[in-house]
């Protein structure tokens, strides 16, 4: 969850319009995004020790919290 200071909320849009349940595996790779960004499906491989599999990044692209670069 992200939180801002109440006087700047109103500047800032909603992340999402309705809270979203992710798969353990896709908050996994989401937090290893926002630790190590930029970063590579094989960067994401060589931390978890597994694939990540393209439906986890896929669900994130979706939800718009990733974003392709390069």
């Amino acid at each position: 969850m992200f939180r801002t200071v109440p006087d700047l909320a109103d500047r800032l849009p909603p992340a999402t319009a309705s809270p979203r349940c992710l798969l353990r595996v896709a908050v996994e790779v989401l937090a290893l995004i926002a630790l190590r960004q930029p970063v590579t499906r094989l960067q994401i491989e060589a931390v978890r020790g597994v694939s990540p599999g393209p439906a986890s990044v896929d669900v994130l692209l979706d939800a718009g919290l990733i974003q392709p670069v390069g």
